[in-house]
């Protein structure tokens, strides 16, 4: 009979500083950047208006973006 123990850390550079190892993703504004403001134009055609971000990457928000650390213990029979 045996025991092993593991530990495993992921992303350690946001375990060191919380600044690092941050994913960006594309901002709502930056993939829908038109606004519809009405269909008078010709023919009854829709008219835009373009709403351009101030940011195009935000940082991700989320358990699976941070740092995460395992503790196993297995206990192998022999």
């Amino acid at each position: 009979h045996t025991f092993q123990l593991s530990l495993d850390i992921l992303n350690v550079a946001n375990l060191i500083n919380s600044d690092w190892g941050v994913r960006q993703v594309a901002s709502s504004a930056a993939t829908s950047p038109l606004t519809l403001v009405d269909h008078t134009g010709p023919n009854g055609a829709p008219r835009f208006n373009f709403t351009g971000p101030d940011e195009t990457n935000v940082d991700a928000t989320g358990i699976c973006f941070l740092w995460c650390l395992h503790f196993v213990l297995r206990y192998f029979f022999n």
